[in-house]
C-alpha cells in the first residue's frame, strides 16, 4: 500500500510541473476549440444546405404551376461580405389579382426604414412590375440599399407574385461588435484563457475546415462538379443573368460511354476513375463561366452562358475530344473512355430543366452512334 502511494506521489512533481500542465492546458484548449468550431461548422453548414434546398424546391414546384398560398411570403438573408448584405423575398398574390392588387401589395413592402411605395422611383417601378410584367431597378436613396424587382409568373401566364431582392451596406463593424459577436466571443476566451498561439492558430486551421463542410452540400465529391440540386439552382440563376443582359444560353448533356462495362471488368474503383477523368476533361473544355453538375450515375451537364448555336456546338466538340484524349491518363483493359454529347439552344422563357430535358432527347440520338455529338 504504502509503496504504491509512494509511487504515486513520485508522479506528480511530472503531472504538476508547468511544462506539463501547459501541455495539458494546450489539449483542453485544443479539444474545446474544435467542438466549438465543429458546431459552428455544422451549424452553418445545415442551415446553408437548408437554404439551398428550400429555394430550389420553392422554385420548382412554383415552375410546375404549384402556386403556394396567397399572401405567402418567404424571406432568405444572406450575408455577402461583411459590409454587404443581400434579403430575398418572395411574395405571392391571390389568385386573380390584377395590377390593382399588385400595387397595393407591394407599395407597402418595406425596405429597411422606408416602404417601397414612399418614393416616385419605387411608385414607378411598382408599376413597371404590376403592369409590364418587366424586372424593374432603383436605389431608394443615395448610399441606401439596391432593390430589384422580378414577377413570378404562373404557368397560365398570370401575374401570381414578385421577388424583391434587396441589397444593402452594413454598418461599418467596429472591434467591439465583432468581439460581442458568440460565434466570436467563445473560441477566444478559452483559447485566451488556456493557450491563446495555440487556440489562433487552431482557428487558422479549423478555417479551412468549415469551408469545406460548406462546400459538401453543393460539390460531388467523386468528380468535383456540382450536385445535381445545387447544379439548377446555381443554374437558373446563370440564366436569369444571362437574360438580363438578352445574351444567348445553351445546356449540354454529357453521358459516359460503356461505364457498366467498366465497372464490369475494372470493379467500381475503376468505374469511380473513369468518372473522375472524364469530369476533369469536361472541365479543362469549358470557360471559366460555365457551369458543370453531376446529374447522376455517369450523366453531366453544363450550362453555357452567352453563346450563340456555333459557339455552343463548338464547346461540345471540345468536350468530347478533351475525353477522347483523356485515354492516356488510365487503362481500362481496353476500354476506351469516350462521351457521347446532347446539345440544346436556349427558347423563349424555358427552365434549365426544360432545356435539360431536350438535351437528354439529343442524347439519345448521340448515343446510338456513341463519341458524337447531336444538337
Amino acid at each position: 500500500m504504502m509503496s504504491t502511494l509512494h509511487r504515486i506521489g513520485s508522479l506528480l512533481p511530472f503531472l504538476f510541473h508547468p511544462v506539463t500542465m501547459a501541455i495539458k492546458g494546450a489539449l483542453i484548449a485544443l479539444l474545446a476549440t474544435m467542438a466549438i468550431a465543429w458546431n459552428i461548422g455544422i451549424g452553418n453548414w445545415t442551415e446553408e444546405t437548408r437554404r439551398l434546398s428550400a429555394i430550389g424546391t420553392f422554385y420548382e414546384r412554383f415552375g410546375a404551376g404549384e402556386l403556394p398560398d396567397a399572401d405567402a411570403r418567404d424571406r432568405t438573408s444572406i450575408m455577402l461580405s461583411p459590409d454587404l448584405s443581400l434579403t430575398i423575398d418572395t411574395l405571392i398574390f391571390p389568385e386573380g389579382a390584377d395590377a390593382g392588387a399588385c400595387r397595393a401589395r407591394m407599395a407597402g413592402f418595406m425596405t429597411g426604414v422606408a416602404s417601397l411605395g414612399s418614393t416616385d422611383a419605387g411608385a414607378a417601378a411598382i408599376d413597371r412590375l404590376c403592369t409590364e410584367r418587366r424586372y424593374a431597378l432603383l436605389r431608394t436613396e443615395e448610399g441606401g440599399p439596391l432593390v430589384s424587382l422580378l414577377p413570378l409568373v404562373s404557368a397560365q401566364g398570370a401575374l401570381a407574385g414578385a421577388q424583391v431582392n434587396v441589397i444593402a451596406a452594413r454598418p461599418r463593424p467596429t472591434l467591439l461588435s465583432v468581439l460581442a459577436e458568440p460565434r466570436v466571443m467563445a473560441p477566444i476566451l478559452v483559447a485566451t484563457a488556456l493557450a491563446a498561439v495555440l487556440g489562433g492558430l487552431l482557428g487558422r486551421a479549423m478555417k479551412g475546415h468549415v469551408e469545406r463542410l460548406g462546400q459538401r452540400a453543393s460539390v460531388d465529391g467523386l468528380t468535383g462538379a456540382l450536385r445535381r440540386e445545387a447544379f439548377f439552382v446555381l443554374g437558373e440563376r446563370a440564366m436569369r443573368r444571362a437574360r438580363r443582359k438578352d445574351a444567348a444560353v445553351a445546356v449540354l448533356v454529357v453521358d459516359l460511354d460503356r461505364l457498366k462495362l467498366i465497372n464490369d471488368t475494372r470493379g467500381h474503383a475503376g468505374g469511380d476513375a473513369a468518372l473522375a477523368i472524364t469530369a476533369t476533361a469536361l472541365r479543362s473544355a469549358l470557360r471559366s463561366g460555365d457551369l458543370l453538375g453531376r446529374l447522376g450515375g455517369d450523366e453531366f451537364a453544363a450550362l453555357l452562358p452567352g453563346v450563340t448555336g456555333a459557339a455552343a456546338e463548338a464547346v461540345a466538340e471540345r468536350a468530347r475530344l478533351a475525353v477522347e484524349e483523356s485515354n492516356a491518363a488510365a487503362d481500362f483493359g481496353g476500354i476506351r473512355l469516350s462521351v457521347s454529347v446532347g446539345l440544346v439552344n436556349g427558347a423563349g422563357g424555358e427552365s434549365l430543366r426544360e432545356m435539360v430535358d431536350r438535351a437528354d432527347l439529343r442524347l439519345y440520338e448521340a448515343k446510338r452512334r456513341r463519341n458524337a455529338v447531336a444538337s
